[in-house]
């Protein structure tokens, strides 16, 4: 293969693909989409997007929270190690934690060598039934 060829921009995904996210009820009743891409050349993974838990009430209490597995990407799109990344919540206010201790803004979320994209929900202060956070990331692949 010469140099150049499929170099920048012929060397990326031209479209974005998507992963339709949809729990159940209990897992906090997360839905959205998330979309997807890959550059070939810097061997990265895009992933952007806005996932609601329409039943936020339903996470695990703190100091227990845990990570809820929201979908799973193709074995071309999943990384060798274990990326790491934080998804904003999506309105401009703060709520706090369960537990009335903790403001929160972020969230955090990875993707294992599995393709699983996790996230680690946050059960909010009584009287919040939902919240959306919006996701944005970029993760190597090697």
């Amino acid at each position: 293969t010469r140099f150049g060829k499929q170099f920048g921009i012929a060397n990326r995904d031209a479209v974005w693909k998507t992963l339709s996210v949809s729990t159940s009820v209990p897992d906090g009743g997360v839905s959205g989409t998330v979309y997807y891409k890959k550059d070939y050349t810097a061997n990265t993974l895009h992933l952007r997007g806005v996932l609601t838990a329409a039943n936020a009430q339903n996470f695990a209490a703190s100091p227990g929270a845990l990570y809820y597995l929201m979908a799973s990407l193709p074995a071309d799109y999943t990384p060798a190690n274990t990326g790491y990344f934080v998804a904003t919540q999506y309105s401009a206010s703060l709520f706090k934690d369960d537990l009335g201790i903790s403001w929160i803004k972020q969230i955090n979320c990875g993707v294992n060598s599995a393709g699983q994209l996790f996230i680690n929900w946050i059960r909010p202060e009584v009287g919040l039934g939902s919240y959306a956070i919006n996701l944005s990331t970029t993760i190597v692949l090697e």
